[in-house]
């Protein structure tokens, strides 16, 4: 399933960001997998709370999966804009400013299931 694939340092743990930059809900669940092992979930929230949108994990190996799923919430048939930034040591890695956007529904809902190769 991994959209793309991201270099970083198996030796460092992954930094990861959710956010939302129009006036929608996000609601997210990430998780990542080791070659070879089962999923394990790194977190789950709503842009919507008062808790933070940021996850620390690993370090992880390369060829680790990263997966996310965005579910969106708004008014009907609006443009919606959600990014998820995975970076190391406070640094956004190449290619890991993830955007996700689109129209959200007649009934002003959206969805998005992507993820990251780490290599």
């Amino acid at each position: 399933m991994p959209g793309r694939r991201i270099n970083a340092d198996p030796n460092l743990p992954i930094e990861l960001n959710v956010t939302c930059t129009t006036p929608h809900v996000l609601a997210y669940k990430l998780w990542y997998r080791h070659p070879g092992a089962g999923w394990v979930t790194i977190g789950q929230g709503a842009t919507s709370d008062e808790k933070p949108d940021h996850y620390v994990t690993g370090p992880h190996p390369r060829g680790t999966e990263i997966v996310y799923i965005f579910r969106i919430g708004g008014n009907p048939r609006t443009y919606y804009r959600g990014h998820l930034a995975i970076s190391q040591q406070s640094r956004v890695l190449q290619g890991g400013l993830i955007l996700e956007e689109g129209w959200t529904d007649n009934d002003g809902l959206a969805g998005v299931q992507n993820g990251v190769l780490l290599q």
